[in-house]
């Protein structure tokens, strides 16, 4: 596995803190061959800033939006040091794949730079999920890709009684609104 992406994957670990056994990223932590670059991060302005979902209450903060904007969301958010930040993106990366991956470990490498972790618990958590995992897509007679979709599964994420137990309030989700 490259060095840098083995390095970004053990920042994401060190950033989900207690919350780290429900991280799952194949992109980053699968030894593949496929070609990725590095993300910008000066597109801060374009990501919304959903700090606000955090004012009150011990929250998680589901993120299920394209993943690239919900990795740097995180990243902004751990920054801050206002939540641990846990990857749920079992995306399998692929050269050749209906979802492509390149992209996303650009992002991941990227906003990796920008992760802390904290030596207290925060009081937040925030699941980074692919809100493209399941999308329909047209396919002709002998399309070579690869096809990565994926649905979630009950355990992918933690029960309502774990959340609980953890000292988890509140739940807020974060998705795209739906285009027509």
């Amino acid at each position: 596995m490259p060095d840098v992406r083995q390095r970004a994957w053990e920042r994401w670990q060190a950033a989900a803190g207690a919350w780290r056994g429900w991280a799952i990223c194949p992109s980053l932590s699968m030894p593949t061959d496929f070609t990725w670059q590095l993300s910008s991060t000066d597109r801060a302005d374009e990501f919304p800033d959903v700090a606000s979902a955090l004012a009150s209450g011990s929250t998680a903060l589901v993120l299920d939006l394209e993943p690239v904007v919900g990795v740097h969301i995180a990243a902004d958010l751990s920054a801050r040091r206002l939540a641990d930040v846990v990857l749920v993106l079992p995306r399998w990366p692929h050269a050749e794949a209906i979802l492509p991956t390149g992209e996303l470990v650009g992002a991941l490498v990227a906003a990796a730079r920008r992760l802390r972790s904290r030596a207290a618990t925060p009081p937040h958590v925030v699941f980074v999920l692919d809100g493209v995992r399941a999308g329909t897509v047209r396919r002709r007679m002998g399309d070579p890709r690869v096809d990565n979709r994926y649905d979630l599964a009950v355990g992918d994420l933690p029960t309502l009684q774990q959340l609980r137990d953890r000292g988890i309030g509140r739940i807020v989700k974060v998705v795209h609104p739906p285009t027509s």
